[in-house]
Protein backbone atom coordinates (compact mmCIF):
# COMPACT_ATOMS: atom_id res chain seq x y z
CA UNK A 1 0.00 0.00 0.00
CA UNK A 2 1.58 3.51 -0.99
CA UNK A 3 2.34 5.51 2.25
CA UNK A 4 1.40 9.43 2.16
CA UNK A 5 4.04 11.95 2.39
CA UNK A 6 3.17 12.96 5.58
CA UNK A 7 5.80 15.47 6.25
CA UNK A 8 3.92 17.65 3.60
CA UNK A 9 0.38 16.45 4.69
CA UNK A 10 -2.54 18.92 5.73
CA UNK A 11 -5.40 17.96 7.58
CA UNK A 12 -8.41 20.41 6.24
CA UNK A 13 -11.18 19.98 8.62
CA UNK A 14 -12.68 23.57 6.95
CA UNK A 15 -15.59 24.55 5.40
CA UNK A 16 -16.97 26.99 2.44
CA UNK A 17 -14.19 29.99 1.35
CA UNK A 18 -11.16 31.17 3.47
CA UNK A 19 -9.68 27.66 3.71
CA UNK A 20 -10.71 25.82 0.69
CA UNK A 21 -9.14 28.26 -0.41
CA UNK A 22 -5.90 28.06 1.62
CA UNK A 23 -5.79 24.22 1.75
CA UNK A 24 -6.22 24.72 -2.60
CA UNK A 25 -3.32 26.54 -2.97
CA UNK A 26 -1.23 24.54 -0.95
CA UNK A 27 -2.33 21.52 -3.22
CA UNK A 28 -0.77 23.95 -6.18
CA UNK A 29 2.14 23.83 -4.02
CA UNK A 30 2.85 20.64 -3.79
CA UNK A 31 0.94 19.18 -0.28
CA UNK A 32 -0.69 16.45 0.62
CA UNK A 33 -4.56 17.51 1.64
CA UNK A 34 -6.39 15.47 3.23
CA UNK A 35 -10.57 17.10 3.67
CA UNK A 36 -11.91 15.27 6.85
CA UNK A 37 -15.30 15.78 6.67
CA UNK A 38 -18.06 14.52 9.35
CA UNK A 39 -20.24 11.35 8.77
CA UNK A 40 -23.31 13.32 8.16
CA UNK A 41 -23.52 16.23 6.22
CA UNK A 42 -19.82 17.05 5.12
CA UNK A 43 -19.11 20.48 3.43
CA UNK A 44 -22.08 22.20 2.54
CA UNK A 45 -20.43 23.96 -0.18
CA UNK A 46 -20.78 20.64 -2.21
CA UNK A 47 -24.90 21.89 -2.51
CA UNK A 48 -24.57 25.29 -2.43
CA UNK A 49 -21.92 26.05 -5.27
CA UNK A 50 -21.23 22.14 -6.56
CA UNK A 51 -18.30 24.17 -9.10
CA UNK A 52 -16.69 26.46 -6.59
CA UNK A 53 -16.24 23.35 -4.56
CA UNK A 54 -15.07 21.11 -7.09
CA UNK A 55 -12.61 24.08 -7.85
CA UNK A 56 -11.64 24.61 -4.08
CA UNK A 57 -11.37 20.93 -3.21
CA UNK A 58 -9.68 19.66 -6.33
CA UNK A 59 -6.50 17.29 -5.78
CA UNK A 60 -7.32 16.76 -2.28
CA UNK A 61 -8.32 13.68 -1.01
CA UNK A 62 -11.55 12.80 1.20
CA UNK A 63 -11.61 11.12 4.84
CA UNK A 64 -15.35 11.19 6.29
CA UNK A 65 -15.25 10.54 10.05
CA UNK A 66 -17.28 10.94 13.32
CA UNK A 67 -14.88 13.58 15.57
CA UNK A 68 -18.06 13.78 18.05
CA UNK A 69 -16.99 9.58 18.89
CA UNK A 70 -14.21 8.73 20.50
CA UNK A 71 -13.40 6.17 17.76
CA UNK A 72 -13.47 8.43 15.46
CA UNK A 73 -11.24 11.30 17.13
CA UNK A 74 -8.81 8.79 17.49
CA UNK A 75 -8.42 7.86 14.31
CA UNK A 76 -8.09 11.99 13.54
CA UNK A 77 -5.61 11.64 16.62
CA UNK A 78 -3.43 8.97 14.53
CA UNK A 79 -3.69 11.21 11.58
CA UNK A 80 -2.27 14.27 13.68
CA UNK A 81 0.89 12.37 15.16
CA UNK A 82 1.96 11.58 11.47
CA UNK A 83 0.50 14.69 9.66
CA UNK A 84 2.27 18.35 9.77
CA UNK A 85 -0.61 20.86 9.42
CA UNK A 86 -3.96 20.98 10.82
CA UNK A 87 -6.41 23.90 9.76
CA UNK A 88 -9.53 25.01 10.75
CA UNK A 89 -12.04 27.31 10.76
CA UNK A 90 -14.29 26.36 13.69
CA UNK A 91 -15.16 28.74 16.45
CA UNK A 92 -12.91 28.46 19.45
CA UNK A 93 -15.26 27.08 21.89
CA UNK A 94 -16.16 24.48 19.02
CA UNK A 95 -12.81 22.79 18.74
CA UNK A 96 -12.32 23.04 22.30
CA UNK A 97 -16.08 21.17 22.97
CA UNK A 98 -14.54 18.41 20.08
CA UNK A 99 -10.94 18.13 21.61
CA UNK A 100 -9.48 19.12 18.42
CA UNK A 101 -7.69 22.74 19.65
CA UNK A 102 -4.62 23.68 19.36
CA UNK A 103 -3.61 22.80 23.11
CA UNK A 104 -4.85 19.02 22.63
CA UNK A 105 -3.27 18.58 19.31
CA UNK A 106 0.36 19.85 20.07
CA UNK A 107 0.31 16.78 23.03
CA UNK A 108 0.39 14.32 20.02
CA UNK A 109 3.05 15.98 17.78
CA UNK A 110 4.96 18.59 18.77
CA UNK A 111 5.86 19.69 14.75
CA UNK A 112 2.54 20.42 14.35
CA UNK A 113 1.52 23.58 12.96
CA UNK A 114 -2.14 24.44 13.81
CA UNK A 115 -4.05 27.24 11.64
CA UNK A 116 -7.20 28.62 13.12
CA UNK A 117 -9.20 30.60 10.82
CA UNK A 118 -12.03 32.67 12.80
CA UNK A 119 -13.62 36.01 11.82
CA UNK A 120 -11.93 38.25 14.92
CA UNK A 121 -9.43 35.79 15.82
CA UNK A 122 -9.01 32.54 18.18
CA UNK A 123 -9.66 35.08 20.96
CA UNK A 124 -11.76 37.49 19.60
CA UNK A 125 -15.89 37.70 20.15
CA UNK A 126 -17.68 34.34 19.56
CA UNK A 127 -19.65 35.52 16.29
CA UNK A 128 -21.35 33.79 13.69
CA UNK A 129 -19.84 36.00 10.31
CA UNK A 130 -19.78 36.66 6.71
CA UNK A 131 -17.48 38.79 4.61
CA UNK A 132 -19.52 41.48 5.33
CA UNK A 133 -19.41 41.50 8.41
CA UNK A 134 -15.23 41.53 8.33
CA UNK A 135 -15.77 44.01 6.17
CA UNK A 136 -17.92 46.55 8.55
CA UNK A 137 -15.33 45.81 11.01
CA UNK A 138 -12.09 47.18 8.77
CA UNK A 139 -14.43 50.18 8.00
CA UNK A 140 -15.63 49.39 4.50
CA UNK A 141 -19.28 50.83 4.16
CA UNK A 142 -20.10 49.19 1.11
CA UNK A 143 -20.89 45.51 0.38
CA UNK A 144 -18.14 44.32 -2.22
CA UNK A 145 -18.51 41.62 -4.94
CA UNK A 146 -15.22 39.97 -3.67
CA UNK A 147 -14.83 38.41 -1.02
CA UNK A 148 -12.01 40.20 0.84
CA UNK A 149 -12.16 39.15 4.01
CA UNK A 150 -12.57 35.12 2.72
CA UNK A 151 -9.91 35.60 0.29
CA UNK A 152 -7.43 37.44 2.52
CA UNK A 153 -7.77 35.35 5.12
CA UNK A 154 -6.64 32.04 3.09
CA UNK A 155 -3.52 33.80 1.82
CA UNK A 156 -2.61 35.02 5.41
CA UNK A 157 -3.48 31.53 6.22
CA UNK A 158 -0.73 30.12 3.61
CA UNK A 159 2.12 32.97 4.69
CA UNK A 160 1.82 32.07 8.59
CA UNK A 161 2.00 28.25 7.49
CA UNK A 162 4.67 28.48 5.34
CA UNK A 163 6.70 30.49 7.79
CA UNK A 164 6.41 27.81 10.04
CA UNK A 165 7.77 25.14 7.75
CA UNK A 166 10.38 27.61 6.40
CA UNK A 167 11.86 27.70 10.38
CA UNK A 168 11.28 24.04 10.58
CA UNK A 169 8.81 24.78 13.61
CA UNK A 170 5.48 23.64 15.21
CA UNK A 171 3.26 26.39 16.57
CA UNK A 172 0.17 27.97 16.27
CA UNK A 173 -1.16 30.13 13.25
CA UNK A 174 -3.78 32.67 14.86
CA UNK A 175 -5.44 34.46 10.86
CA UNK A 176 -8.80 36.90 11.67
CA UNK A 177 -10.59 37.28 8.31
CA UNK A 178 -11.34 41.04 10.18
CA UNK A 179 -7.79 41.48 10.25
CA UNK A 180 -7.24 40.55 6.37
CA UNK A 181 -10.20 42.98 5.74
CA UNK A 182 -8.20 46.00 7.88
CA UNK A 183 -5.29 44.97 5.74
CA UNK A 184 -7.10 45.35 2.38
CA UNK A 185 -8.39 48.45 3.24
CA UNK A 186 -5.51 50.00 5.08
CA UNK A 187 -5.03 52.89 2.60
CA UNK A 188 -8.73 54.57 3.28
CA UNK A 189 -7.88 54.02 7.19
CA UNK A 190 -4.47 55.65 7.32
CA UNK A 191 -6.12 58.06 4.48
CA UNK A 192 -9.42 58.44 6.56
CA UNK A 193 -11.39 57.57 3.09
CA UNK A 194 -9.60 60.09 1.09
CA UNK A 195 -7.46 57.80 -0.72
CA UNK A 196 -7.57 58.37 -4.55
CA UNK A 197 -8.35 54.38 -5.16
CA UNK A 198 -11.96 55.13 -4.64
CA UNK A 199 -13.34 55.41 -8.38
CA UNK A 200 -13.85 59.24 -7.31
CA UNK A 201 -11.59 60.61 -10.03
CA UNK A 202 -11.01 60.51 -13.41
CA UNK A 203 -7.39 59.02 -13.69
CA UNK A 204 -8.85 56.29 -11.62
CA UNK A 205 -11.69 54.61 -12.86
CA UNK A 206 -13.98 52.51 -14.97
CA UNK A 207 -15.35 53.40 -18.41
CA UNK A 208 -17.73 52.24 -21.28
CA UNK A 209 -15.89 52.03 -24.34
CA UNK A 210 -18.20 51.55 -27.90
CA UNK A 211 -18.17 48.13 -27.18
CA UNK A 212 -17.03 46.96 -23.97
CA UNK A 213 -15.80 48.40 -20.90
CA UNK A 214 -12.03 49.37 -19.88
CA UNK A 215 -10.32 50.30 -16.76
CA UNK A 216 -7.85 53.26 -16.83
CA UNK A 217 -5.23 53.44 -14.18
CA UNK A 218 -3.24 56.55 -14.76
CA UNK A 219 -2.54 57.48 -11.11
CA UNK A 220 1.54 59.06 -12.55
CA UNK A 221 0.94 62.18 -13.92
CA UNK A 222 3.64 60.32 -16.71
CA UNK A 223 0.32 57.88 -17.93
CA UNK A 224 -2.78 60.69 -17.56
CA UNK A 225 -0.42 62.89 -19.41
CA UNK A 226 0.42 59.98 -22.16
CA UNK A 227 -3.05 58.97 -22.31
CA UNK A 228 -4.21 62.64 -23.15
CA UNK A 229 -1.63 63.33 -25.77
CA UNK A 230 -2.73 59.96 -27.40
CA UNK A 231 -6.36 61.35 -27.70
CA UNK A 232 -5.78 64.68 -28.51
CA UNK A 233 -7.21 66.53 -25.62
CA UNK A 234 -4.23 67.97 -23.49
CA UNK A 235 -6.10 70.64 -22.12
CA UNK A 236 -7.31 68.14 -19.57
CA UNK A 237 -3.53 67.28 -17.99
CA UNK A 238 -4.36 69.96 -14.74
CA UNK A 239 -7.28 67.98 -13.85
CA UNK A 240 -6.08 64.69 -12.93
CA UNK A 241 -7.67 64.43 -9.91
CA UNK A 242 -10.79 66.92 -10.49
CA UNK A 243 -14.07 64.52 -10.46
CA UNK A 244 -16.02 66.86 -12.39
CA UNK A 245 -13.55 65.69 -15.30
CA UNK A 246 -15.34 61.93 -15.01
CA UNK A 247 -17.66 63.01 -17.41
CA UNK A 248 -14.89 64.23 -19.79
CA UNK A 249 -13.00 60.96 -20.10
CA UNK A 250 -15.97 59.17 -20.17
CA UNK A 251 -17.14 60.82 -23.06
CA UNK A 252 -13.53 60.53 -25.19
CA UNK A 253 -13.57 56.10 -24.08
CA UNK A 254 -16.49 56.23 -25.28
CA UNK A 255 -16.11 57.51 -28.85
CA UNK A 256 -13.15 54.47 -29.33
CA UNK A 257 -13.30 50.90 -29.20
CA UNK A 258 -11.60 48.08 -26.71
CA UNK A 259 -9.55 47.06 -29.41
CA UNK A 260 -8.21 50.84 -30.49
CA UNK A 261 -8.09 51.26 -26.34
CA UNK A 262 -5.62 49.07 -25.83
CA UNK A 263 -3.70 49.78 -29.18
CA UNK A 264 -3.42 53.44 -27.36
CA UNK A 265 -2.18 51.68 -24.19
CA UNK A 266 0.61 49.87 -26.04
CA UNK A 267 2.18 52.86 -28.62
CA UNK A 268 1.41 55.25 -25.69
CA UNK A 269 2.24 52.96 -22.31
CA UNK A 270 -1.34 53.77 -20.54
CA UNK A 271 -2.30 51.29 -17.43
CA UNK A 272 -5.33 50.38 -19.77
CA UNK A 273 -7.19 46.74 -19.74
CA UNK A 274 -10.41 45.21 -20.77
CA UNK A 275 -13.10 44.42 -18.00
CA UNK A 276 -12.76 40.73 -19.03
CA UNK A 277 -16.18 38.87 -18.98
CA UNK A 278 -16.38 35.99 -16.33
CA UNK A 279 -16.50 33.48 -19.05
CA UNK A 280 -13.48 34.32 -20.63
CA UNK A 281 -11.94 34.11 -17.03
CA UNK A 282 -13.48 31.15 -15.64
CA UNK A 283 -11.81 28.97 -18.33
CA UNK A 284 -8.40 29.84 -16.92
CA UNK A 285 -9.24 28.65 -13.34
CA UNK A 286 -7.45 24.60 -13.53
CA UNK A 287 -10.12 21.80 -11.62
CA UNK A 288 -12.25 19.11 -12.82
CA UNK A 289 -13.98 17.28 -9.61
CA UNK A 290 -13.63 17.36 -6.06
CA UNK A 291 -13.73 14.00 -4.19
CA UNK A 292 -16.45 12.70 -3.23
CA UNK A 293 -17.37 13.05 0.38
CA UNK A 294 -14.94 10.11 2.11
CA UNK A 295 -13.92 8.85 -1.20
CA UNK A 296 -10.24 8.23 0.44
CA UNK A 297 -11.58 7.05 4.20
CA UNK A 298 -10.83 3.18 3.28
CA UNK A 299 -7.53 3.98 1.38
CA UNK A 300 -6.35 6.40 4.30
CA UNK A 301 -7.52 3.91 7.34
CA UNK A 302 -5.47 1.03 5.65
CA UNK A 303 -2.47 3.14 5.54
CA UNK A 304 -2.88 3.73 9.16
CA UNK A 305 -3.01 0.37 9.82
CA UNK A 306 -6.75 -0.46 11.13
CA UNK A 307 -7.76 -4.03 10.34
CA UNK A 308 -10.30 -5.07 7.92
CA UNK A 309 -12.36 -6.35 10.68
CA UNK A 310 -12.33 -3.39 12.72
CA UNK A 311 -13.16 -0.94 9.40
CA UNK A 312 -16.22 -2.40 9.37
CA UNK A 313 -17.39 -2.37 12.94
CA UNK A 314 -16.15 1.69 12.61
CA UNK A 315 -18.68 1.73 9.11
CA UNK A 316 -21.49 0.10 10.79
CA UNK A 317 -21.70 1.90 13.77
CA UNK A 318 -21.40 5.29 12.06
CA UNK A 319 -17.80 6.62 12.92
CA UNK A 320 -16.71 6.38 9.68
CA UNK A 321 -18.55 6.97 5.76
CA UNK A 322 -16.84 4.63 2.86
CA UNK A 323 -17.84 4.49 -0.16
CA UNK A 324 -16.88 0.85 -1.36
CA UNK A 325 -19.70 -0.37 -0.65
CA UNK A 326 -18.49 -3.91 -1.66
CA UNK A 327 -15.89 -3.89 0.96
CA UNK A 328 -18.79 -3.88 3.61
CA UNK A 329 -20.41 -6.20 2.35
Amino acid sequence: MEQLPWNVTVLDLTRLLPGGVATRLLVDLGFNVIKVEDTEKGDYMRETSPEVFNYLNYGKKSISINLKDDRGREIFYELVRKSRIVIESFRSDVVKRLKIDYDTLRVLNEKLIYCSITGYGYEGPLLPNHDINCNAYAGIDKVLPVQVADIGSSLLAVIGILNKMWRNEGGFVDVSMAGASKLFNVINILTEGKSVLNGDYPCYNLYESKDGKISLGALEPKFWVNFLHAVGREELINRQFDPNAIKDVSEIVKSYTTKELMEIAERYDVPIYPVRRLGEVKREFKYERGPVRGENTLEILKILGVPETKIKELAHDGVVLIQEKDFLT
